[in-house]
Parts: C-alpha cells; sequence; structure tokens
C-alpha cells in the first residue's frame, strides 16, 4: 500500500508538472502553398501551448471523412491556436504525416527534435511567426522535403548548412525575414540561388563572435573559468536556446572533466611509485597505516551489516503490519457491510411502526368524525 501512494504520489507530481494538450481535428480537403488536395487535420480548439512543458499531445479526436483513418497521409494545420512551441507527439496518432503548417501564430522557436519524428514529411509552412534563428541541422532527418516556407517572421540567422541535403527542395519561401525577401516555387535552380544568398545574407555576426571565442578556448590552468564566462554570454544572447553551440559546449565541458580524471589518476599513480620506492622506515609505516584502514573498515563493515539486519528487521515488521492493516481494513468492511444491513433493517422497521401510527391516526380521526 506505502509503494502505491507513492507512485500516485509521483503521479500526480508529473501531472501538475506536464499539462497535456488535446487536439480537435475538422477533417477535410484543403489546398496548401504548392501542395494542391491534401488530407488535413485543421485544429479547431485554442492549444494554449505556452512552454516546452506543456507541448505534449495527449489526444486527437476529430471525424474522419468516409473511408479515411489516422494512418492515411495527413497535413497538420494550426492557424492562430496559440502555439508557442512545437506540438510534441503528433507522431504518435498520424503515422503517415506528410505536412505540418503552423500559420499566423507565436511560434517562437524551431528545433532538430522536433521534426525529427517525421522521416516522409514533404512539406512545411510556419508562415507569420517569431522565430528568429534556423540551426544547423535541424532538416537532417527530413531528407523528402520539397515545399519549405519560412516567411513573414523574424529569421535573422540560418545555419550554413541547413538546406544542403535536401536535393528534392522545389519551392523556398523567404519573404519578409529579418535577412532576405526571397521565394521560388517548383523551380530548383530558383532555390539553389536562394540558399546561396541565406549563406551570405542570413550568417548573424553576434553567432559568429559566438562561435569564434568557443574555437579560442585553450585548455589552461584558466579553462573552467573560461567555459564558465562563455556559458554565461551564451545564455545572456539570443542564441540562449541555440542547440548546436550548447552541445559543443557540453562536449568540451566532458572533454575538459575527463582530462581531468586522467591527469589525477597519472599523479596517484606516480604518487604510489614513489612510495614505493621510499626508504624502508616508511614502508613499515605505511604497513601499519595500512593496517589501521583495514581495521576501520572491517568495523565499518560489521556496523553497515548490523545497520542492514536492522532495516531488514524494520523492513519485515513493515510487512508484518501493512499486512495486518490490509487486514484490518477488510475486517472495517465487512464490518461496514453488516453496519449498512442493520442500518437498513432499522429503517425498514422504522417505516413500517411509522406506516402503523399514521394507520392508527387515521382510524382515531374516523372515529372521531
Amino acid at each position: 500500500m506505502a509503494k502505491v501512494l507513492f507512485l500516485l504520489v509521483i503521479y500526480f507530481t508529473l501531472l501538475e508538472f506536464y499539462e497535456f494538450v488535446n487536439v480537435e481535428c475538422e477533417f477535410n480537403m484543403c489546398d496548401f502553398w504548392n501542395m494542391k488536395n491534401k488530407y488535413r487535420c485543421a485544429v479547431k480548439n485554442i492549444l494554449n501551448i505556452d512552454s516546452f512543458e506543456n507541448a505534449q499531445i495527449n489526444e486527437i479526436s476529430g471525424t474522419h471523412m468516409s473511408g479515411k483513418s489516422n494512418d492515411d497521409e495527413i497535413y497538420f494545420n494550426a492557424s492562430n491556436k496559440s502555439v508557442n512551441y512545437f506540438p510534441r507527439g503528433l507522431e504518435k496518432f498520424f503515422t503517415n504525416m506528410r505536412g505540418i503548417a503552423i500559420w499566423y501564430d507565436s511560434l517562437k522557436e524551431i528545433h532538430q527534435s522536433d521534426l525529427k519524428p517525421y522521416s516522409k514529411l514533404e512539406y512545411l509552412n510556419i508562415y507569420d511567426t517569431k522565430i528568429e534563428i534556423i540551426e544547423d541541422g535541424i532538416f537532417n532527418y527530413n531528407p523528402n522535403l520539397e515545399v519549405i516556407v519560412l516567411g513573414k517572421s523574424n529569421i535573422f540567422h540560418v545555419g550554413l548548412t541547413v538546406f544542403d541535403h535536401l536535393t528534392k527542395l522545389t519551392s523556398l519561401y523567404m519573404l519578409d525575414t529579418k535577412c532576405i525577401n526571397l521565394n521560388s516555387q517548383k523551380d530548383r535552380t530558383g532555390v539553389l540561388n536562394i540558399i546561396n544568398t541565406v549563406k551570405s545574407k542570413c550568417m548573424s555576426d553576434e553567432f559568429l563572435k559566438l562561435d569564434q571565442k568557443f574555437k579560442n578556448l585553450k585548455n589552461d590552468s584558466n579553462f573552467v573559468q573560461q567555459l564558465s564566462d562563455y556559458e554565461t554570454e551564451l545564455k545572456a544572447s539570443k542564441f540562449a536556446n541555440f542547440l548546436p553551440l550548447y552541445a559543443k559546449l557540453q562536449e568540451l565541458k566532458v572533454d575538459n572533466a575527463r582530462n581531468s580524471r586522467k591527469l589525477i589518476l597519472t599523479e596517484t599513480y606516480q604518487n604510489c611509485n614513489e612510495i614505493a620506492n621510499s626508504p624502508p622506515q616508511i614502508n613499515e609505516t605505511l604497513k601499519e597505516l595500512h593496517s589501521s584502514i583495514y581495521d576501520i573498515k572491517t568495523s565499518q563493515a560489521d556496523i553497515l551489516s548490523l545497520m542492514d539486519y536492522k532495516l531488514s528487521t524494520t523492513s519485515e515488521q513493515l510487512d508484518k503490519f501493512d499486512d495486518k492493516f490490509t487486514e484490518l481494513e477488510a475486517k472495517i468492511e465487512s464490518l461496514s457491510n453488516k453496519l449498512e444491513d442493520v442500518e437498513t433493517r432499522i429503517f425498514e422497521k422504522m417505516e413500517e411502526i411509522l406506516e402503523a401510527n399514521i394507520k392508527k391516526i387515521f382510524r382515531n380521526l374516523k372515529f372521531e368524525v
């Protein structure tokens, strides 16, 4: 029972932390930019996705058109539905997602992890949003993209290799962004020209400075402080949520920690060698010290063994108490059932007595009349 209560506490705590989102779909056919007659889920309800934690889709509802189901090729379409962060978990409901369109909304950022589940994605339209950065690697798991719309946004930085592997991309819309104002429809050559322009016009100076500072980090005596200062600067920049830089920073921190451990092990090994080559009297002292340490460890082991025994005994007592508590619950439930039966019989008897008294009163009344 204690375990059940503990799991319930965890469950309800998670429910408070994560607010799941239910999506109401209106399923119909629709024309999209450069994509005609596509079957879509048009979101009907306001989603209120205002944080990363409550972007998890919990349920999809709606009536499909005749002959259609969630397994069909589907375009997910949310327009002005209060979507600040990309919905997560749609792939669990729509296994054949081919298009995603989030229009006229407050979407702030989009990452590789958001699009990774959709390897069949052909169409992405995030028009009129607050997105500022398109990071390197964002489309690494979407090689089938044919149409990308990033227009009317605050985009000021696009990674150098973002579009390089998208060989099927024939339509690219980047009108009304902070860095360029171009678009090309069903024209691979025109798309390649836009990509070249993006590489020259959409590389942020702030990013270049941060990237250069990262490259200049030197593994010297002040390296840990350098890493800390750089991380502070990164968090204060517009690239605070830029995952590629953070990934490289974390990798560098891990490498530094690994190198520090190697250095400690090397120094320890050298110290051991020096001790091994020390004069006999020092060795005797070390032996005595080792013997003392052994005695201490042995006594600690005894104490731990005793504690383990007591804990085991306590656990058994708790289990017995739990069993007795369960028996008591059963007895209480049985007693409660018996009380209900007694209560029912009492009420029935009271009804009989009351009914008899009422009849008697009526007879008296008739007699008096």
